[in-house]
Parts: structure tokens; C-alpha cells; sequence
């Protein structure tokens, strides 16, 4: 029988794309054509799917084995810190799977791969371009709307395996002579009122997204900076029945002066009674009122 070590050819590679391209075929195959062994890593952001991350490992490694059924596939996780940190961990995920010994794991990469930032000890062997640079990022922008059976199943099928998502919100109160509350109203509420509020922005605080959200709900007054209330779960029936939801982040402003103006997102405004603030907001935001007039 023969003991002697297998020489193992290991690409690392995202192929977040629908498909492997020219290039990725190209930097597999000539890993396979010189080893025993083929070894694909594929590397994981370890977060939910994002437009430069949207596909998770186990539809990459379905899509890797449909072209290449010999190679052993497994999955690499970022590390948050730093590529050297993450060089070891490669190191170490390889040694593990060849038993101990690498004398004979080359690891193979294009002019643009993960080799430009490895630093690990593992044998390493750029491979010429020969093709035009090929864009994961142009070629994901270029996929349209589904119109087939299998594309309009493969969107249900990643709401159905992706983890729930928990909204965030900043929602806001302005209140004069603590005996009164501004709020909005919009036509499909059927005459109810609403606090003004809505989703943050990236990089934006919750006390942005809460002055944001006013200025673009009512024009025409100055209030004082927001205070913080508290955090409440809301039943937005936009998430009825889903295991999504949303937390709001809840403030609350005093009144100064000014004539209030509904802006874009409101369709009418009113002054609304501490006594009767409850009864005339919508079902969802009745908990923040509660908490509000308890505080």
C-alpha cells in the first residue's frame, strides 16, 4: 500500500457570483491538474448576506461541486482583526485537514487573490493572468430580476433560511406644555395618528434618525434636543406574523415655537391630548404612549 503523503493543490477563493467564471476555472483547474488532491476553501464574511457578500456556503459549495464532484470543499471565516491573524487560521484549518503535514500544500492564487495578503508558512504559487480581469462585483450587478420558476424559488427559498432580522427604528415625540403631543397622520391609517419616526441610516445614531425623521415628517418648528425613553417592540404589521421584527428606539422633544407644517412623509398633522393620546394613535405605537405618559 502506498503511505506516501498526497500533495494537496488548495485554492481559496468568495465566488459570490451565480456562476464560476473563466478565471476561477482556470486557477482550479491548473491547482487539479498538478495534485492529488484538490482543496477549495471557501471564504465566509461569518455576517448575514450583503450585496458584496450575498451568497451563503452552502449554495457556493453546491455550485463548486457541480463543476468539479472530486475536489473537497470547506469553508474559511474572516478574522475581524487582521489578515495576519486570518493567514494563521488558514494555516491551522489546513494542517488539520491534511493530517499534520503540508510539506507537499501548495496554495494557488491569481495576480489579484488572497495571496497578495497571506502570510502564513504554507507554500504559495501565483498563477499568471491570461484573461481580462473579471469582476465578482460588476457580474453580481448585472443579474436582473428572476422571471423563472427556479429564480422565483431560490428567493423564497433564502427568506425561508436566512436568520430573522430585528429592524431598528427611532421614533419621536414632541410635546408641548407636557399636556399635548404632535403627531402625523397618513391616509391608509384610516384617521388615526402615529408618532413620527422610521429606519436609520447607515452610520447615523438614534438621535439622528430621530431629528432626521422629523424634518422630513413636520417643517416649521424648533424643539429641544431629543431625551432617550426607552426601547419597546412594536408590532409593525408590516412584519405581522414573520419571525422579523422591529425595536424602536423611543425619544421624546419639547415644543419651543413655530408653526408646524406637514412635511413629505405626513399627510396631515394634530395636536393630540395626553388624555386621548392613546385612543387615537395606531395600534403599534399605543406601547410607546404608555411608556411615554409612565415615565
Amino acid at each position: 500500500m502506498d503511505t506516501r503523503p498526497k500533495s494537496v493543490g488548495v485554492v481559496v477563493g468568495r465566488f459570490q457570483v451565480p456562476y464560476l467564471h473563466p478565471e476561477h476555472r482556470r486557477i482550479i483547474e491548473y491547482a487539479r491538474d498538478r495534485h492529488e488532491h484538490l482543496l477549495i476553501l471557501l471564504a465566509s464574511s461569518g455576517g448575514l448576506p450583503t450585496m458584496k457578500n450575498p451568497l451563503p456556503y452552502e449554495v457556493r459549495k453546491h455550485m463548486v461541486l457541480e463543476v468539479y464532484p472530486e475536489a473537497q470543499v470547506e469553508e474559511i471565516i474572516d478574522h475581524p482583526l487582521s489578515p495576519t491573524y486570518w493567514s494563521r487560521d488558514l494555516d491551522t484549518l489546513v494542517t488539520n485537514l491534511c493530517g499534520g503535514d503540508t510539506a507537499h500544500v501548495v496554495l494557488y492564487g491569481g495576480r489579484d487573490s488572497f495571496l497578495n495578503v497571506y502570510s502564513g508558512t504554507l507554500m504559495r504559487h501565483v498563477i499568471p493572468a491570461s484573461l481580462p480581469h473579471i469582476s465578482g462585483t460588476e457580474i453580481r450587478s448585472r443579474v436582473t430580476m428572476p422571471t423563472t420558476t427556479d429564480g422565483r424559488e431560490a428567493l423564497i427559498w433564502a427568506t425561508q433560511t436566512r436568520y430573522p432580522i430585528p429592524y431598528g427604528t427611532a421614533d419621536l415625540a414632541i410635546v408641548r406644555r407636557n399636556a399635548e403631543f404632535l403627531l402625523i397622520k397618513k391616509k391608509r391609517h384610516e384617521g388615526l395618528c402615529s408618532f413620527m419616526g422610521g429606519f436609520g441610516d447607515v452610520g447615523e445614531s438614534d438621535e439622528e434618525t430621530a431629528m432626521r425623521e422629523r424634518t422630513e415628517e413636520i417643517l416649521g418648528i424648533v424643539i429641544t434636543k431629543p431625551t432617550y425613553v426607552g426601547s419597546k417592540p412594536i408590532e409593525d404589521p408590516r412584519y405581522r406574523d414573520t419571525p422579523d421584527g422591529i425595536t424602536t428606539r423611543f425619544f421624546r422633544a419639547n415644543y419651543l415655537n413655530g408653526d408646524p407644517v406637514g412635511g413629505d412623509d405626513a399627510d396631515a398633522i394634530e395636536w393630540v391630548h395626553r388624555h386621548d393620546l392613546i385612543e387615537r394613535l395606531v395600534p403599534w405605537h399605543r406601547p410607546l404612549a404608555a411608556m411615554l405618559l409612565g415615565s
